[in-house]
């Protein structure tokens, strides 16, 4: 259908007025999100959280240590003033339900284990900042009361929201892409074409072919070493760098060059699973080193498949070149454009 604009529109906010009712309504956005993702995979990311880069002024409270600055230019120079942060705001990252599962596993590390009691100290100081700022975001000129259940539901929401994601598939281990498995090491492939097509639009082509398989896709920036890049979760991906050979008389050599990536989050995982199960091995723990063993040993079958997985979705793209070479290229960007579009 057509987008318009209406400036006599008006929009009526209801806003919840129990608890209940309100929790409802995060459970209702986290659903939401999951059903957008299945759409749009590539504007998400491995967490599941959105990839936006705008902002919204206001923010969630005072931030500790954080403050507002205006960018006014030199002597006041600058015809439009804007307002910035001064820095990240790494605050914000408090209210995310991944904060709240890392220090549920420092809990049940320092109470199963007692070489790991060291680490207690730290989860309460950790809670503790939680709590506070869950309190300072919540900026009420009503009762004590009133506050105190503002807090919580600041720090139950992020629960919520996140429980209708994974009740509608929207997962850190979710897995998009249908085009099986394959062998997650560096390879080179060529692909013969009669036809010619832009270096750009043979890329594309590849493009719209990763996402028709439902696999999330990136495409390379202006200082990357790479064209393509498809995710296949949060711990490994795989990425993709072309060049082609120009024959004459419309006839072209299209090299490619795949290979796996295993992500930042991988190695920290890898890090905080076998540095205490090394730690408990020297205080004679077996138990304690076995589990953690076990789960280190877990993340690498993981991150096998999630490689494979991404690089199968490549080098199937790959494979359809020839055949896509033949097709319409004027339809496939049209409708490529139009999807976007959309959104």
């Amino acid at each position: 259908m057509t987008i318009g604009f209406a400036p006599a529109a008006m929009v009526w906010h209801h806003r919840r007025d129990s608890i209940r009712g309100y929790l409802r309504q995060q459970r209702g956005y986290g659903k939401a999100e999951a059903l957008l993702e299945r759409k749009w995979p590539e504007r998400y990311n491995a967490l599941g959280h959105a990839i936006w880069h705008g902002r919204v002024y206001g923010g969630p409270g005072r931030r500790f240590g954080f403050r507002w600055r205006v960018y006014h230019g030199v002597w006041g120079s600058a015809p439009f003033q804007r307002l910035y942060q001064s820095r990240m705001p790494v605050a914000s990252l408090l209210f995310q339900p991944e904060w709240m599962v890392v220090l549920g596993i420092l809990a049940a590390l320092g109470a199963l284990w007692r070489p790991l009691l060291l680490s207690l100290p730290l989860l309460f100081v950790l809670l503790g900042v939680n709590v506070v700022q869950a309190y300072r975001a919540a900026e009420l000129r009503g009762s004590r009361r009133a506050r105190l259940v503002a807090t919580m539901l600041t720090l139950v929401q992020p629960f919520v929201r996140y429980w209708g994601r994974i009740d509608h598939g929207l997962t850190p281990w979710r897995r998009r892409g249908r085009d099986g498995l394959a062998a997650p090491f560096p390879r080179t492939l060529e692909v013969w074409s009669e036809t010619w097509l832009a270096a750009a639009d043979r890329l594309a082509i590849l493009e719209e072919g990763c996402r028709a398989a439902g696999a999330p896709v990136e495409a390379g920036g202006d200082w990357d070493r790479w064209d393509l890049q498809v995710r296949g979760g949060i711990l490994g991906s795989a990425r993709l760098r072309m060049a082609v050979e120009e024959h004459g008389a419309g006839r072209q050599l299209a090299r490619f060059r795949v290979w796996p990536r295993l992500s930042r989050g991988f190695v920290a995982l890898a890090a905080v699973a076998t540095v205490p199960a090394a730690v408990l091995g020297d205080w004679d723990d077996p138990r304690g080193a076995a589990l953690l063993g076990a789960l280190a040993l877990g993340l690498a079958v993981r991150a096998a498949f999630e490689l494979a997985a991404a690089c199968a979705v490549l080098l199937r793209g790959i494979g359809r070149q020839e055949a896509l070479a033949e097709y319409d290229l004027v339809t496939t960007l049209a409708r490529q454009a139009a999807k976007r579009a959309r959104f």
